[in-house]
């Protein structure tokens, strides 16, 4: 069926001109193409391809994100049936594939790369080893599978070179994160980050055990992202994220000790029937504290946020196949005299 819509769309783009704006009566179809991002709307009778429109960087985000927030921009009707955009990631060719090889002799090792492909690293080691990876190219990606314990792994961006603007939030893979872990399971492990520039800096999926250390500094978007996983945080230090600090969701979460500061969205988010204990917290210098939504459910002890502008906690319900979240709250501070908690009506804060 993917197939199908696609070589349908493709079709259309050869032999059509471009809609300054559909009517969306129909299904409603988001892709990226050469660098740049489509709506296209197919006839639900007759199944054509009825016409489709370029959306900014800002719109096409929105259909992937913020569905639920702004339904006169993304939603599709059909007699009296409201139709949901489907994301159809990205039309252009997949990028080259490179396995790194891993030196079980070497104690440091160091990995350049340096061009737009998609790195894949596999380990299984319990010693005590550095991995350095040096992101030369903002186009390159790292995915991280196997065994680790009492590992480093070291991330950073050359802050020199410029990002394209143009980029999709997701690459042809679906993936947000310059370097991923992939079905990890971690020992005692830690993780830096420096001057990253994709939807994720790190982003951790389907995996589980304990990293002692998080310190991600300078992403240009969000810092950590964690989804589908169990996950124990002993240390976490996130500062200067473009928009949320810590992003959770789909999993179970621990964070013994934590520092959040100038976090451009939020400082700790979690979703999607996220369940989560946040000990020992400072969040400072951000919109927003920390977030619970979705069917999330979040403890927060001992902790404390200051300079927040907007809410120091928030509970609310998102995205429509989801309900609000709950946040239960011992020992929190919140340095506001005003609007300290938003909750809607259905989530609860207590």
């Amino acid at each position: 069926m993917y197939s199908i819509i696609k070589n349908k769309i493709l079709k259309h783009f050869e032999t059509s001109n471009l809609k300054e704006k559909i009517n969306k009566r129909g299904m409603l179809y988001t892709f990226t193409k050469d660098y740049k991002y489509y709506l296209c709307e197919i006839n639900v009778e007759n199944e054509k391809v009825e016409g489709c429109q370029l959306l900014t960087n800002a719109e096409y985000n929105n259909t992937i994100s913020k569905t639920a927030m702004s339904k006169s921009l993304v939603y599709g009707k059909y007699n009296k049936n409201i139709l949901f955009p489907v994301n159809l990631g990205s039309f252009d060719e997949f990028r080259k594939i490179i396995k790194i090889e891993n030196s079980l002799e070497s104690q440091d090792q160091t990995f350049l790369l340096d061009k737009p492909y998609l790195y894949i690293f596999e380990i299984n080691s319990e010693k005590e080893r550095i991995y350095n990876f040096l992101f030369e190219n903002n186009e390159a990606r790292l995915i991280i599978s196997g065994n680790s314990a009492n590992n480093r792994f070291n991330f950073v961006g050359n802050d020199q070179v410029i990002k394209n603007e143009n980029r999709s939030r997701f690459d042809e893979n679906l993936l947000t994160g310059c370097a991923s872990f992939l079905n990890m399971k971690f020992k005692n492990d830690s993780i830096f980050s420096k001057n990253m520039k994709c939807e994720d800096a790190v982003n951790v999926i389907n995996s589980e055990g304990k990293i002692n250390e998080v310190e991600i500094l300078k992403s240009e978007y969000d810092g950590l992202d964690l989804d589908y996983s169990n996950i124990l945080i002993n240390k976490m230090f996130i500062s200067e994220s473009g928009n949320d600090c810590s992003d959770f969701s789909f999993g179970n979460y621990i964070i013994h000790e934590s520092i959040v500061d100038e976090c451009g969205d939020k400082g700790f988010s979690f979703g999607e029937t996220s369940k989560a204990v946040v000990k020992n917290s400072l969040i400072k210098n951000s919109l927003i504290g920390l977030v619970s939504k979705d069917n999330s459910f979040v403890k927060v002890e001992n902790s404390k946020a200051i300079n927040v502008k907007e809410y120091c906690l928030s509970a609310y319900n998102k995205k429509p196949e989801f309900e609000g979240g709950t946040i239960i709250k011992s020992n929190f501070i919140c340095e506001k005299e005003s609007l300290k908690e938003f909750q809607d009506l259905k989530s609860s804060i207590r």
